[in-house]
């Protein structure tokens, strides 16, 4: 009886290890998040807006009340976490805030600043790179665009980011990667969700499932806070500890409440790469039970989605087997 009660713990062990294995945990190995925030605050004055133009046509690029809380809120959330799980991490945050942003500092998020903090980020293939984005979205054509820092130009005009570049320059990393957007129109990221146009979908879906060589396949995942023909909105206040209603995006204020992000008047002091621009948030990290799947948090963000006649719909696409953002350990 005794000998069958061993194996039978045995197997149950087995069977346990071996579903667990279909996550992958990156305990051990160096996390780099980068996040990208921006509030497009009018540069000078109220006559002075920041604009984007499609072809001939120009916008006027309205200012963003939640999205740098957000940026860097849910980049204090996940540095927190993975420094509270002994996690070797480094969080780099790229913000535009105010006014008088520093134009020529690296960390400004203009588009080639952006691009070119990823292409010089040192990672092995056995690290984890995750990419938060929280700023405004423009669908023209078969394309998204990110809008990101304007250059000191007279024309004030916001430098732009294709969809298919951002995914075609993080796809060549070595290592497993995971993008987070939280704009309009940021499911045309996501191939199961994009326009009708076929040959847009296709071009998409060989970029991420393309070889790097005979041995190896893209393991790139993507979260968008919406569909490619859907706005993502703000607006989803929260009350903080004090009583003060803080306002959020939809989709991101669910993502840090799934992070165990407590909001109060607690300052989280984050150092940026190099020793260099100190990011505060509002808030403290409360930690996570166990590990954290981006299968789980999707599930989680999709549970607490209670506004059925919203026009926006979260979608996700995991090119691989689910990965634990946050490890249990």
């Amino acid at each position: 009886m005794r000998k069958l009660v061993f194996y039978f713990l045995i197997c149950c062990l087995l069977l346990f290890v071996s579903c667990d294995s279909n996550v992958i945990n990156h305990q051990g190995q160096k996390v780099t998040t980068l996040v990208v925030g921006l509030d497009y605050i009018q540069r000078y004055n109220s006559l002075t807006a920041l604009k984007f133009k499609d072809g001939v046509k120009e916008w006027t690029v309205g200012e963003l009340k939640a999205s740098l809380r957000d940026a860097k809120e849910v980049g204090a959330a996940i540095d927190s976490l993975y420094k509270s799980k002994n996690i070797e991490h480094e969080t780099i945050f790229m913000l535009s805030e105010g006014k008088r942003p520093d134009y020529n500092s690296k960390y400004y998020p203009s588009s080639e600043h952006v691009i070119s903090m990823i292409n010089n980020l040192e990672l092995d293939k056995d690290d984890l790179f995750v990419f938060y984005y929280a700023g405004h979205g423009y669908y023209s054509g078969s394309e998204m665009y990110l809008l990101t820092g304007d250059t000191q130009t007279s024309d004030n005009m916001c430098t732009t980011i294709t969809s298919t570049k951002l995914l075609s320059t993080i796809k060549d990393l070595p290592c497993r990667s995971v993008v987070i957007l939280d704009s309009c129109y940021s499911g045309v990221a996501d191939p199961g969700n994009s326009p009708s146009s076929e040959t847009f979908v296709y071009s998409i879906k060989n970029m991420l499932y393309e070889k790097i060589n005979t041995d190896s396949e893209i393991k790139l995942s993507v979260m968008c806070a919406s569909k490619w023909n859907e706005k993502s909105w703000e607006g989803y206040n929260i009350r903080t500890e004090g009583g003060e209603l803080e306002e959020h995006g939809q989709f991101s204020g669910r993502l840090l409440s799934i992070l165990g992000w407590k909001h109060s008047s607690q300052k989280t002091t984050v150092v940026n790469q190099g020793k260099e621009n100190e990011t505060t948030a509002y808030g403290e990290s409360m930690g996570v039970k166990g590990s954290i799947s981006l299968d789980d948090i999707y599930s989680k963000i999709l549970d607490g989605w209670t506004y059925p006649n919203m026009s926006q719909h979260p979608v996700f696409y995991n090119t691989n087997e689910s990965i634990n953002l946050i490890p249990s350990n």
